[in-house]
């Protein structure tokens, strides 16, 4: 390269390394969960288990029962064990909805420590889902005492959250990955048209499970 001009060296060397490799985007839902929260999606059959136990135990089968089939746990996952194929396009898009909040379980290990009653259901009020970068969704709870904020990955027939909670009495939503305490994991599924489930296992208060359930306007 004796003979060449120095601009000319330092194309040739850029040419010769190549493009820059690129760092991943963080994108997935994966990359974003934390461990301990891992581990709360992957005790979420034990979750159901736990509460219908309670429920069971305290004699509100009646109760659980009533609420229909946002109250029927999900197939056992069992290996070789078949389950129903839920299409795609069943999954939820932007729009306005109706939620409300149910607790189901006890906890003692949480704060604040509450026996209260193994089932409790939250009146209806509004929630919205709304578009995000890289076909992900946004979801916000906007009425109630205790509101869900977060974002919806697709995944297979089902779609994960990754969301916090916020009180009432506070201004603003919380993030996911902000406060151990107000993270809240879940499982978003289908149960018929225009009528979803999501479901959050090992909720930091007052229930071993808190699912919301979902309806079209």
């Amino acid at each position: 390269m004796r003979g060449l001009r120095p601009s000319a060296v330092l194309l040739l060397a850029f040419l010769m390394a190549g493009p820059a490799s690129a760092q991943p985007a963080q994108s997935s839902w994966q990359a974003r969960l934390e461990d301990d929260d891992r581990s709360r999606l992957a005790g979420l059959w034990r979750a159901w288990t736990a509460s219908l136990a309670a429920i069971e135990k305290a004699g509100a089968r009646g109760s659980l029962d009533a609420l229909g089939l946002v109250a029927v746990p999900p197939v056992e996952p069992l290996p070789g064990r078949p389950t129903d194929t839920v299409l795609p396009a069943s999954l939820p898009g932007q729009g306005g909805y109706q939620c409300r909040l149910i607790r189901m379980g006890l906890r003692d290990d949480g704060w604040p420590r509450d026996a209260g009653q193994p089932l409790m259901v939250a009146e209806w009020g509004a929630c919205a889902l709304s578009d995000e970068p890289g076909g992900t969704l946004r979801f916000d709870m906007q009425d109630g005492p205790q509101r869900l904020h977060g974002r919806l990955w697709p995944d297979s027939d089902r779609m994960i959250f990754l969301g916090a909670m916020a009180l009432a009495s506070e201004s603003g939503t919380r993030r996911y990955g902000d406060d151990p305490e107000r993270d809240s994991p879940g499982v978003l599924r289908p149960l018929e048209a225009g009528h979803w489930r999501l479901e959050l296992p090992w909720p930091r208060w007052q229930s071993t499970l808190l699912l919301v359930e979902i309806r079209a306007l």
